[in-house]
Parts: C-alpha cells; structure tokens; sequence
C-alpha cells in the first residue's frame, strides 16, 4: 500500500515540479496526503521496517527483489519531501541496521552514500548538503530557535511551561523572523524541556534509555530466530532514526 501510494505521490510530484518555474528542486516539497515532515518521518519508519527483511538470508512472505522494488518508490518519495531530518534518521537507521545485520551492507551502504553526494548534480544534492551548511537560512532559523529555547529554560527550568500554545509564547521572548519558526522547537530535547522543565527532560531520556535496553536485551536473546530477530532490529533502527531525526 505505501509502495502504491508513493507511486503515486512521485508521479504527481515529477509533473507538477516540471510544470512551474518558481521552486528548485530543493524548496520544491511533496506534500500531497499530509505535512512534508510527517509524511517522511513514516516513510523513514516504514522503510527501516522493510530493509532487515532484504538483507536476510531468508524468504518470508515476499522475497528480497520483491521487496526492494517495492521499497524504491517510497524511499523515491521520502526523497522528494525534501525533509533533511527525515532523510538523516533514515541514513542513521540504516547504520545501525547494518551493524546489526550485515557488515558486508554496511560498508557497501556508506560507499553508494559518499558517490551519490559526490557525483550527483548539484540540484539532487543541495537539499541533503545543506544539513551542514551553517549559514543556510533554515539552519539559521534553527539557531535562532534555540537561542529563545534556552532563554525560556533559564526562567523556568525546573517546571517548564506545560503543554501550552508554543507560538504565543515564543512571541514574548521574540517575534519570528521566517516561515515556521517558533511553531516549536525544532528539537525534541528542548522542546519537551521548555514544555515540563529539566525534570521533565530527565524523565523522557530515562524512558528512551530504558526502552533501549529493553531492544538490545531482546536482540541478543532472539539471535537464533530469523524473524524475531529481524522485528527487533527494526524496532532499534526506528528508534535510533527517530532520536536523530527529532534533532
């Protein structure tokens, strides 16, 4: 069904992107069944799902090129999302499933990564690239954010805020300057601490600590059964991509 879906949304998005001039292909987002950033962050999970399944030595209900065609259109548009926090959990997910899973696939992932970014066109990599390019205007938005993210903490650091109306709240310590900004923090470290205070910060890592031991202590008692082992090893890799992606 996600296979379909995203078919569907890449056809979509290749004709609407070529119909208009006004976006390059790294503000051009595909957004057609919901936000951009929602809709990759289920894309990356969905895909981190399927690639254990590839990468076993074993057959399940559909076989390893079965699986890998139907992985291609949605890893296509997750792509097109252009949402770099999706796209760097799903790269971090990958890491640790090869780790995990296959050194051999690992190492082969990490090389086809470094010639994508190497050899591609300039317009197929600006928006990944621009992850690490201080001065972009998205990254420098985001340092604004965390700037008011601290001042906030500093006056209420034990408490927080509670779940309130964020932007409102952000207008007080600053006004926004650019397209989303201050619709929250843009970091879910900061943002649970600015909503329920250093305590509150404390409490969420030790629930994320404790279900990651909870996957690595299950990983290594189900090693001898193949499609136990591969659920776990996705269940890791979802959560190690969604710790990084809500970065």
């Amino acid at each position: 069904f996600s296979a379909l879906v995203s078919t569907y949304e890449s056809i979509k998005y290749i004709i609407d992107f070529n119909s208009q001039n006004e976006h390059s292909l790294a503000d051009f987002r595909l957004s057609y069944f919901g936000y951009p950033i929602t809709l990759a962050e289920i894309k990356m999970l969905i895909l981190l799902m399927m690639f254990p399944f590839i990468l076993s030595k074993e057959n399940f209900i559909f076989n390893k090129w079965l699986l890998i065609a139907l992985s291609a259109p949605v890893l296509l548009s997750l792509y097109f999302t252009n949402t770099r926090n999706a796209i760097l959990g799903l790269f971090f997910g990958v890491l640790i499933i090869g780790i995990l899973k296959n050194r051999y696939f690992l190492i082969s992932f990490i090389a086809a990564v470094i010639l994508f970014l190497y050899f591609a066109p300039v317009r197929f990599t600006e928006r990944i690239i621009s992850i690490v390019e201080i001065s972009h205007p998205s990254n420098v938005a985001r340092f604004r954010m965390w700037e008011t993210g601290l001042k906030m903490i500093k006056d209420s650091p034990v408490t927080g805020y509670g779940d309130v109306n964020i932007p409102a709240l952000y207008k007080k310590y600053k006004e926004p300057e650019s397209h989303g900004e201050g619709s929250h923090m843009h970091n879910n470290f900061m943002h649970i601490t600015v909503l329920y205070g250093i305590p509150g910060l404390i409490i969420w890592l030790a629930l994320i600590i404790y279900i990651m031991i909870k996957q690595f202590k299950a990983y290594n008692k189900v090693k001898s059964d193949e499609l136990l082992n591969i659920i776990v090893i996705s269940s890791i890799s979802c959560m190690f991509a969604f710790i990084i992606s809500g970065l």
